[in-house]
């Protein structure tokens, strides 16, 4: 079997597991409807008429927007305990109500702005245990951040969950021990060799380890969970030392000189990522997230021309881009 042949089944393979990941857990649809928050108690929100609960196919995604909004979820009667998953461990502010039988059961105020043991679970998304009943329930959730509004729910049982949770965290293992185990090696062929190539390289594994680890939630898990305010400005640090150090590595490894496009280019996306790295603490969590995703369609719109634009190792720096492109 050629190289090719090979490198085409790995990738199929790896995207069988990629669909099997998203359907092998999947829950039945369930009754899900959103309202802008007008500023009403919840208890006025619990009478609003039904139409003006608009109906959600998916998951609540409104992009960039600080305007808090309410969710509703009619929940069947449950055989067995069940847990109600918010799966997105990036949202600031969480206020959740269950309402059986018109009473109010239970309420939960959690979110990144608050300390990881204020979750309900010790989890890295944010899970409610829901009773077994025999007549439906209903959930209201109001929800409010400064990045983007994604409210992904699902209702799913304890086997299910942990099922989830295993296959989850064995892609996180591999993700993490391929990024780190190449930092390593690039550690060790930096003090050897002296070449600076290596070295940056190193820390741009290191870099995209940082961003998954704040993207999945497990680094507030396990890294720093009595400090949500360094948590909310991680994502911009990692993010934007990512693009700072993956410019100056293109720079090093395609052998860039003063006088080339791509050599201006680099140094235009190092600089920027390094002012936005420094100021990003003291800008508003939003506008630091919106010039970072500036920075981020930038940098990889320019990214590809830089191993065909210049520079002596022009031919071999394509291949190093274009692999560099799959990871960023």
């Amino acid at each position: 079997m050629g190289f090719g042949a090979a490198a085409r089944r790995c990738i199929g393979l790896l995207l069988l597991g990629l669909l099997w990941s998203r359907s092998a857990f999947a829950e039945p649809r369930l009754d899900i409807s959103y309202l802008p928050d007008d500023k009403f108690p919840i208890e006025a929100i619990a009478q609003a008429p039904p139409q003006r609960w608009q109906p959600l196919e998916g998951d609540l995604l409104l992009g960039f927007t600080a305007k808090p909004h309410w969710i509703r979820i009619v929940v069947p009667a449950l055989l067995k305990p069940q847990y109600l998953v918010v799966g997105n461990p990036s949202l600031d502010f969480l206020r959740i109500y269950q309402l059986l039988d018109g009473r109010w059961t239970n309420t939960v105020v959690t979110g990144n702005h608050f300390p990881f043991a204020q979750r309900p679970m010790p989890h890295r998304n944010f899970i409610v245990p829901l009773p077994a009943v025999n007549a439906g329930q209903t959930v209201y959730i109001w929800a409010q951040t400064d990045g983007v509004l994604h409210v992904p729910i699902e209702i799913l049982s304890p086997e299910t969950l942990a099922q989830s949770d295993q296959h989850y965290l064995l892609t996180q293992g591999m993700y993490y021990g391929f990024f780190l185990s190449i930092a390593v090696f690039a550690a060790f062929l930096w003090a050897n060799h002296k070449e600076s190539t290596y070295g940056l390289f190193g820390l741009l594994m290191l870099a995209y380890a940082a961003v998954e680890g704040v993207l999945s939630g497990l680094a507030f898990a396990y890294l720093w969970p009595d400090l949500p305010a360094l948590n909310q400005v991680a994502m911009p640090l990692c993010l934007t030392a990512a693009v700072a150090l993956a410019a100056r590595f293109a720079i090093s490894v395609l052998r860039l000189i003063p006088g080339e496009f791509g050599y201006y280019a680099c140094q235009g996306a190092f600089y920027s990522g390094l002012i936005l790295l420094l100021a990003s603490p003291f800008l508003p969590l939003a506008i630091a997230l919106k010039a970072c995703m500036m920075l981020i369609g930038g940098h990889c719109a320019l990214k590809p021309a830089w191993g065909f634009i210049g520079g002596p190792n022009a031919g071999q720096g394509a291949v190093v881009i274009v692999l560099h492109q799959l990871f960023f």
